[in-house]
C-alpha cells in the first residue's frame, strides 16, 4: 500500500503547487504543462499533477499576468490568492532573466558598483538570490560536523593525515556533538571564537587585533565557520586582513537582506559575495534557513549559509553501499547515511519550487537537465477530492501503489494503482515525465519495486522523493532490501544531485548504532544521465 499516516497533512498547502509548475513550465521558456502527484493525488497540464505542497516564486516569464485558475470561483481561498499574486521575478520578464542567468554563471565577473546601481530592485535581488542557489565546485562527499539540526556541512577529506584544525566563530554554547565528530571521528584540533569579541575587533580601525592576528598566524586553517547575525561582516573583514588566504573550507552565514532591504544592501552582499570568488572560494553546497523566510513571501528567504572550498582534487562518490555477508547493522547505516549526503553528478543551478522550510522541492535547472517544453510533472503526496484546478492542473483522488484495489484506513475507503496504470490511464504512455516526486511517508518502499520492475523510470528526466527510516528498531535485512532497491534506481542511470535531510525537530535524533545526530527522512534528488 502507499497511503501513509500522515495523509491527512494540511489542505491549505494544495494551492501552492498549481501555480509552482505552471511557473516553472514557464520559466524553462515553454508554454507549459503538467504535474502529478498522489497519496491522495492530483495531476497536471494534458492531465497531472497530483498533490504536493508549496511553491516558490522568483521565475520569470514575459506573457501578460496569466490565469491560473477561476480568480472569481476561489476568491474565498485565501492560499490561492496568494498565488494570483506577480511578484517581483514575475515582472523580471524572460529577456531579463537570461540576463540575470549569464551574470550568475559568469561568477559575478563582470559585476560592477556602476552597472548595478543602473538595475532596478528586482534584477539586483534577482541576482543576489540565484547566485546564493548556485554551486560552483563537485563535492561528491560530504558530512555534517554536529549531526542534523544544528550541524554543519564539510566536504569530507579535509584532515590531513589526521592532523587538521577547524575554527568555529560563534556565540552558541559548544555543541557536544559537534565537538566529538570534530575531534574523535576527524581527529582535528576544535578552537572556538566568539561572534561577539571578533565584531568588536573589526569595528576598530586598527587592523593589528589579537584574535585576528592569532587567526593569521595559523599557518592553515582546514575549515572556518562563521555563524549568527553580522557573520558576512566578519567574513568581509577577515577578507580585509588576509586572514582566509589560509582557509582551505569556509562556511558562513548571511542574514543582511530580508523583503525590506534596499538596493545598496544587495550590492555590498554582491560585491562581497564575488570578493569571496575571487579570493579562491566556490561554493560546493549550500542551506536556506527558514527561520528568515520573507514576510511578505513564503517562497524567499534571507538565510542562507555559504559552504565554500578551495578547488583541489575530491574522492568520487561512495557509490550505494554494498551489502556483504555478515555485516552489521552499525557498517550498514554508517555506510547509509554517509550515502544520503552525497552527490553523484554536479547540478550547477537549482530552483526551490515550494516552501522554503519543509514543503518544497529543488529543481536542477541546468540546460542538460531541466524540464522540457512543453513538460509533464508527476507529484505524489498529500490528498484532495478529484478536480480540475486549472487548464493545466489536475488533481486526482488516488493513492500510489505497487498493485491496482482498494485498502481500508481508519474506516477510509482508498482507491490504489501503480504508477504504470496511472500513466496509461491519464494517456501519457509516449510521454516523457520531466519530474517524478513522491513524498509518501514510508511507503516509496513498497510502490519502489513495482516502480523498477514496469521500466517506467527510463522515460522519467528527474526523480525526486523523500525515505524514510526507522534506524533504531529496522533489522539489518530490512536496510538491506531498501540499500538494493537505491541501487536498482542507480543501475537506471539516475545520480543524486542533491540531497536534504528533513530537520522537523521531531524527525531528527541520536542513533543508537553510531551515536551521531542523523534524520529519519531524506530528500533524494536524481537526474537521469541516460536522457
Amino acid at each position: 500500500m502507499s497511503l501513509s499516516l500522515k495523509y491527512r497533512t494540511s489542505l491549505c498547502v494544495i494551492g501552492l503547487l498549481v501555480s509552482v509548475f505552471y511557473i516553472l513550465c514557464q520559466f524553462m521558456e515553454s508554454p507549459v504543462q503538467p504535474t502529478t502527484n498522489t497519496r491522495k493525488a492530483a495531476t497536471q497540464n494534458v492531465p497531472m499533477t497530483m498533490t504536493h505542497r508549496g511553491a516558490e516564486k522568483g521565475v520569470s516569464s514575459d506573457t501578460a499576468p496569466f490565469a491560473l485558475y477561476d480568480a472569481e470561483r476561489f476568491k474565498d481561498d485565501a492560499i490561492l490568492q496568494k498565488e494570483i499574486r506577480v511578484d517581483s521575478a514575475y515582472r523580471i520578464g524572460a529577456s531579463q532573466y537570461k540576463r540575470i542567468r549569464h551574470v550568475v554563471q559568469s561568477r559575478l565577473r563582470d559585476v560592477r558598483v556602476e552597472s548595478l546601481q543602473k538595475m532596478s530592485m528586482e534584477v539586483v535581488s534577482e541576482i543576489y538570490h540565484r547566485y546564493m542557489n548556485t554551486l560552483q565546485f563537485f563535492c561528491p562527499n560530504k558530512d555534517m560536523l554536529g549531526g542534523v539540526g544544528s550541524g554543519r556541512y564539510v566536504c569530507t577529506g579535509f584532515s590531513t593525515n589526521g592532523k587538521c584544525l577547524v575554527y568555529d566563530i560563534t556565540d552558541k554554547e559548544k555543541n557536544v556533538f559537534f565537538k566529538t565528530d570534530v575531534e574523535d571521528l576527524y581527529k582535528c584540533e576544535q578552537r572556538q571564537l566568539k561572534t561577539s569579541d571578533i565584531r568588536t575587533e573589526m569595528e576598530s580601525l586598527n587592523l593589528e587585533t589579537p584574535l585576528t592576528n592569532m587567526l593569521t598566524r595559523e599557518g592553515r586553517i582546514d575549515v572556518l565557520l562563521i555563524r549568527g547575525d553580522g557573520a558576512g561582516d566578519i567574513a568581509n573583514g577577515l577578507l580585509q586582513r588576509g586572514v582566509l588566504r589560509h582557509v582551505d573550507q569556509l562556511s558562513v552565514d548571511f542574514h543582511a537582506v530580508n523583503n525590506v532591504t534596499s538596493v545598496s544592501n544587495y550590492i555590498n552582499q554582491i560585491l562581497l559575495l564575488k570578493t569571496l570568488y575571487g579570493e579562491g572560494f566556490r561554493i560546493y553546497h549550500f542551506e536556506r534557513d527558514p527561520k528568515h523566510v520573507f514576510s511578505d513571501n513564503p517562497w524567499r528567504t534571507g538565510g542562507y549559509t555559504l559552504n565554500m572550498m578551495r578547488e583541489r582534487r575530491v574522492d568520487g562518490p561512495l557509490g550505494v553501499p554494498i551489502t556483504v555477508k555478515n555485516s552489521t547493522k552499525k557498517q550498514l547505516l554508517n555506510q547509509l547515511f554517509s550515502y544520503l549526503l552525497t552527490s553523484e553528478v554536479l547540478c550547477k543551478e537549482i530552483l526551490r519550487v515550494g516552501d522554503i522550510d519543509d514543503g518544497g522541492w529543488d529543481v536542477c535547472v541546468d540546460d542538460k537537465y531541466r524540464p522540457s517544453s512543453p513538460c509533464l510533472v508527476y507529484s505524489f503526496g498529500i490528498g484532495l477530492m478529484d478536480q480540475r484546478r486549472s487548464q493545466l492542473q489536475w488533481f486526482h483522488n488516488l493513492g500510489l501503489s505497487g498493485q491496482n484495489g482498494t485498502i481500508k484506513m481508519e474506516g477510509v475507503e482508498w482507491s490504489m494503482m501503480n504508477l504504470k496504470s496511472i500513466r496509461t490511464m491519464l494517456g501519457h504512455n509516449n510521454r516523457q515525465i520531466d519530474i517524478l516526486k513522491m513524498d509518501i511517508e514510508r511507503s516509496e518502499w513498497q510502490s519502489l519495486p513495482n516502480i523498477l520492475e514496469t521500466g517506467i523510470l527510463k522515460d522519467v528526466k528527474q526523480f525526486y522523493m523523500e525515505v524514510h527510516f526507522l534506524a533504531n528498531s529496522w533489522s539489518v535485512n530490512i536496510f538491506a532490501d531498501y540499500l538494493e532497491l537505491l541501487r536498482q534506481i542507480h543501475n537506471m542511470g539516475f545520480r543524486l544531485f542533491w540531497s536534504h535531510p528533513n530537520q522537523v525537530p521531531e524527525n531528527v535524533g541520536k542513533s543508537e548504532f553510531n551515536d551521531r545526530i542523523v534524520s529519519a527522512c531524506y530528500e533524494l534528488y536524481y537526474v537521469n544521465i541516460n536522457k
